[in-house]
C-alpha cells in the first residue's frame, strides 16, 4: 500500500519515472516582500513544504539542484559575467581586482551571499529586512535606507 502512496505522490508531482526527474530550484527566498505590507512566502516555502510532503511520504528527501542567493554557484557565475564586462571595457586585466557591491534587502539571502563570496554587502532597508525586528542575521558591510543611499556609499568607497 505505502508503494501505491508513494507512487499516486510521484505521478501527481510528476516525478513518477523509474529515475525521476531532475528538480531544480532558482530561488531558495523563503520570504520576499512587495508593495504589500506583509513579506509573502517565496518559492523556497514551495521548496520546504513538497521536501516536507515528499519525505512524510517516502522517508527520504528528493533530490534537487539549488540555484539563486545566496548559493555560490549564483555568485560564481556573476563575478565572471562582471569580470569580463571589466576586460571588454578596460581591455587588460589591470593590477587591482575591483571590488563588487552586493545590494540587496534580504539578509538571509543577499547579504549571506555577498558575505560569503568576499563582496561588499550593503542592506537596504526598503524590503524584506525590517531593522524594527531586531538585527540582521547576516552582517552586512553598511545598512542604509534606501538603493540611491547605497549607490551614493559605494561611490563614496571609489579611491580619489
Amino acid at each position: 500500500m505505502e508503494y501505491v502512496a508513494t507512487w499516486r505522490l510521484q505521478h501527481c508531482l510528476g516525478i513518477a519515472s523509474e529515475d525521476g526527474v531532475e528538480l531544480v530550484f532558482c530561488n531558495p527566498d523563503l520570504l520576499w516582500r512587495s508593495d504589500y505590507p506583509l513579506s509573502r512566502f517565496g518559492q523556497g516555502a514551495f521548496k520546504d513544504a513538497l521536501q516536507a510532503v515528499y519525505k512524510s511520504v517516502t522517508g527520504r528527501a528528493y533530490p534537487y539542484v539549488q540555484y539563486g542567493k545566496p548559493h555560490k554557484p549564483t555568485y560564481d557565475f556573476a563575478s565572471k559575467v562582471l569580470e569580463a564586462r571589466r576586460l571588454e571595457l578596460e581591455g587588460s586585466p589591470g593590477l587591482n581586482k575591483p571590488r563588487i557591491y552586493m545590494v540587496g534587502d534580504n539578509p538571509d539571502s543577499d547579504i549571506a551571499g555577498g558575505n560569503a563570496a568576499g563582496w561588499e554587502s550593503i542592506l537596504v532597508r526598503t524590503g524584506v529586512y525590517n531593522p524594527a525586528n531586531g538585527p540582521p542575521h547576516h552582517r552586512p558591510t553598511v545598512e542604509v535606507q534606501d538603493v540611491e543611499e547605497a549607490v551614493q556609499w559605494a561611490w563614496n568607497q571609489l579611491p580619489n
